[in-house]
């Protein structure tokens, strides 16, 4: 975080090395920090391993086992604090905490699928889905949409592996400027998938 900023945005899960540590009101939680500890009140941009979740890797993922509660705790923290999540395309996350899929909503919140290449992701598309709660889907700032021409190509093969995961500086920016117009957005729901708080989630997790 940027020396004497007041923090207005948390971002969990992120890379140890992150274009967010260059964003004034930005507090990181990375793997050293242990994103599990985090105790509000800012709203959150969520990044949770994502390998257990995959509908292509996740049987061949080699993970720890408390791995797949990360993005079942960020869901929670999204949901109490307000903020996005971030997960790849058809992520089995959303079928096993039963997010609403692109264009729809619940009451939390709603998804959005955007890609990354459209924020300078160097790979490809990169099709992302966007958990957003807190925020009416009216009030996002502007995405920069681009056209994919006969020219454009898929080149994720040819970055290394940190450059694959790697959120691009735009994307970045763009997810904390959504964050900002969240607010708390608890609902008085009361179903299998609901938690008042993050710690909640480790809990339900394991009896779920």
């Amino acid at each position: 975080m940027t020396a004497n900023v007041t923090p207005t945005v948390a971002v969990l899960f992120a890379q140890a090395r992150t274009h967010y540590r260059s964003l004034p009101g930005v507090e990181v939680w990375d793997r050293r920090r242990d994103a599990r500890g985090y105790p509000g009140p800012y709203p959150v941009v969520a990044h949770p391993p994502c390998r257990v979740y995959s509908r292509y890797l996740s049987k061949q993922a080699k993970a720890p086992p408390d791995e797949y509660t990360l993005a079942i705790f960020a869901v929670a923290a999204v949901r109490a604090y307000g903020g996005v999540l971030e997960h790849p395309r058809i992520s089995k996350l959303w079928d096993r905490c039963g997010l609403p899929p692109p264009g729809e909503s619940d009451a939390w919140g709603f998804t959005i699928e955007i890609w990354q290449w459209w924020f300078g992701y160097p790979g490809g598309k990169k099709r992302t889905w966007l958990y957003c709660c807190g925020v009416h889907p009216d009030d996002l700032p502007p995405i920069p949409y681009r056209l994919w021409t006969p020219g454009d190509h898929e080149r994720w093969q040819l970055l290394s592996r940190a450059a694959r995961s790697k959120t691009p500086p735009a994307l970045c920016e763009w997810l904390v400027s959504v964050a900002r117009l969240c607010g708390r957005v608890i609902s008085p729901r009361n179903d299998r998938v609901h938690f008042e708080s993050p710690e909640d989630a480790q809990y339900e997790s394991k009896t779920m």
